[in-house]
């Protein structure tokens, strides 16, 4: 029997990517008073800069403001990075869209009784903000990010977190994510059942395309195994 959800939150939750780039663009044109080149070129300068950094499983090298500071150094732009920071978090803030049905599954899934945890590889403070802004904090028991574990997912380190904490075997977790290879892999391994959200893949126990689908399939006699 499930007891408890384990939530990616990126694109899970809510649509980041959009929000993401249009930020990230905000910053390009504020920088590109300060160098002389125009933000197309400098956003696909700076994409270059996060496309060698994503393998890394440093968090610190793969938060913006380390991509950002490189930038900075690179056209000997003398501001300061938390200023360029804020720019895109604000603008980003504020163009964050949650997914159609994902507060109804919450409450309903919160009635019922299930643990609700999110694990992502966000930093701490930065989810929060997400969260609160979206008005999705209130369902949550407690979150698991990268500043608790030291690492990007993947990572069995997050989900033993949420075992210690919560006293559930992973038999009884189901972990919900948009990437199979980073939100599910792990989780099908330790035996939970995983549900991939917005795509398809065979090695995931179910695959859905609009968050409401969580409720029916917690009445599938498969999920309940």
């Amino acid at each position: 029997m499930i007891k408890a959800f384990l939530f990616d939150a990126d694109n899970t939750l809510y649509e980041s990517k959009q929000a993401a780039k249009s930020a990230d663009l905000k910053v390009m044109e504020h920088l590109s008073q300060f160098c002389g080149i125009n933000k197309e070129e400098l956003f696909e300068e700076w994409k270059a800069i996060v496309n060698n950094l994503k393998t890394s499983k440093d968090p610190n090298l793969r938060h913006r403001k380390y991509s950002y500071t490189l930038l900075l150094k690179r056209h000997k732009i003398n501001k300061k990075v938390d200023e360029i920071y804020e720019i895109f978090l604000s603008n980003f803030l504020k163009n964050l869209r949650i997914f159609e049905g994902v507060k109804e599954t919450l409450k309903e899934l919160k009635k019922r009784n299930f643990k609700l945890i999110i694990v992502s590889e966000d930093f701490k403070e930065q989810l929060e903000k997400k969260i609160e802004v979206l008005s999705l904090k209130k369902f949550f028991d407690f979150f698991v990010t990268c500043d608790d574990v030291g690492t990007m997912k993947p990572d069995r380190k997050y989900y033993e977190i949420v075992r210690n904490k919560i006293k559930i075997p992973f038999e009884e977790m189901a972990a919900v994510g948009d990437s199979f290879e980073k939100d599910l892999e792990i989780p099908k391994i330790l035996g939970m059942k995983c549900i991939l959200v917005f795509s398809e893949d065979l090695r995931a126990d179910f695959s859905i395309n609009n968050f409401k689908e969580i409720l029916s399939i917690i009445e599938a006699s498969t999920f309940k195994q």
